[in-house]
């Protein structure tokens, strides 16, 4: 009967109304989590950057004092 059709219908729109909804709240968070992922990737770039930097400076250091150290042998 259409009462049967109509009660069939409604009950299946609202079960898929709570999975819309569900999934809708799962998603949310995923892009909440995403969104926080990216901007830890972005500092963690920054601070990689920051250390390549630090390490070439250091490493320049350590070679000027070796070329310096070993004049201060030669000329010993």
């Amino acid at each position: 009967s259409k009462d049967k059709i109509f009660a069939v219908n409604v009950s299946a729109t609202q079960e898929l109304s709570k999975k819309v909804n569900l999934l809708e709240t799962e998603n949310n968070g995923l892009l909440e989590l995403t969104g926080t992922q990216a901007q830890q990737i972005e500092d963690l770039t920054t601070r990689i950057s920051s250390l390549e930097t630090l390490l070439q400076n250091l490493t320049n250091r350590v070679s000027i004092n070796e070329t310096t150290l070993q004049g201060l042998i030669l000329s010993n």
